[in-house]
């Protein structure tokens, strides 16, 4: 089983992958001048449903 390439980055476990996969990014440099708010409220938007605030704690992170 691969291990997908964004869990390489620090606090990016195999759900929160998932979650940026669904909004299109698939490597760590997909991450690269994005808006970690912006990516947050596109998720809530696609899933349909208010994530845990926590997500977006990890995607300021993970575009940090």
């Amino acid at each position: 089983m691969s291990t997908n390439p964004l869990q390489s980055i620090p606090n990016i476990d195999r759900a929160m992958a998932a979650d940026l996969n669904l909004l299109g990014i698939t490597v760590p440099a997909d991450l690269k001048g994005r808006d970690a708010l912006a990516l947050y409220a596109q998720l809530c938007n696609i899933t349909n449903q208010r994530n845990d605030p926590c997500v977006a704690d990890t995607f300021m992170a993970a575009v940090h």
